[in-house]
């Protein structure tokens, strides 16, 4: 619902900018127009691409953010041209900013919506949740390799995360304090996924984020250690690129 508002929201800022830029056009004059408020507009707009970017989420908005300013783009270069072309200014008496500077900033605008583009498309699809296809076991000093790529873990039990092994008990009354809820949360615990890379996400970074592993966890890639972490009340990641 919030990626259809928003979208909603950059579609009518947008729909008002082909009448201004006609205006323009065809009247040839700039009056009431603002060069600072245009690029106000821009940095916003390049703030919304950045946001998406580093959330990783709903990136084909980009592509609509970079429409709007490219509309934004045209109408500040007529106001540029024709403020020049007839020498005003604005009724206020403001002066238009030095051209060097507004050309820089221009330039910044859209090396980052060239950059936007470009992460967008790297990206693919952006972050994908992991919360099915899991299976789990606990550990019984078992000899096999439980990280290795080729084992078998299909007579493992299928679960899905978060999952928590200690909470189906059974209450231990002499082993286990109150503070615990005397539930067997002491050993070790297996989960393996697999999971498939596109080709245009393995062109980029891969990275898993986990939000809370109690406690201590190792985690495997591909049978190889691909990091940890020793607290279990805070998310951590994990880069498994090289993997």
């Amino acid at each position: 619902m919030a990626e259809i508002l928003e979208f909603a929201m950059l579609v009518a800022f947008g729909f008002s900018w082909p009448f201004a830029i006609w205006r323009t056009y065809r009247a040839k004059r700039v009056d009431g127009k603002s060069p600072h408020f245009m690029f106000i507009v821009l940095f916003g707009y390049a703030c919304g691409i950045a946001s998406h970017l580093v959330e990783g989420t709903k990136l084909w908005l980009c592509y609509v953010y970079l429409a709007d300013m490219a509309l934004v783009s045209t109408d500040l270069f007529l106001c540029f041209r024709y403020s020049r072309k007839l020498n005003v200014r604005k009724s206020t008496g403001e002066r238009l900013a030095p051209p060097m500077c507004l050309a820089a900033l221009a330039v910044f605008v859209f090396v980052l919506a060239a950059y936007a583009a470009s992460a967008a498309t790297l990206r693919g699809e952006g972050d994908v949740t992991l919360a099915e296809g899991w299976r789990f076991a606990k550990d019984s000093s078992s000899k096999a390799d439980w990280s290795a790529e080729s084992f078998d873990d299909s007579s493992w039990r299928a679960v899905r995360v978060p999952h928590d092994w200690a909470i189906e008990g059974p209450f231990r009354t002499n082993d286990y304090s109150g503070s615990t809820g005397r539930l067997p949360w002491k050993g070790v615990g297996w989960y393996r996924l697999r999971f498939d890379v596109s080709e245009a996400e393995a062109k980029g970074c891969v990275f898993l984020d986990f939000d809370g592993v109690m406690a201590s966890p190792e985690v495997y890639v591909n049978g190889r250690r691909a990091g940890g972490w020793d607290y279990g009340y805070a998310s951590f990641r994990v880069d498994a690129t090289p993997f």
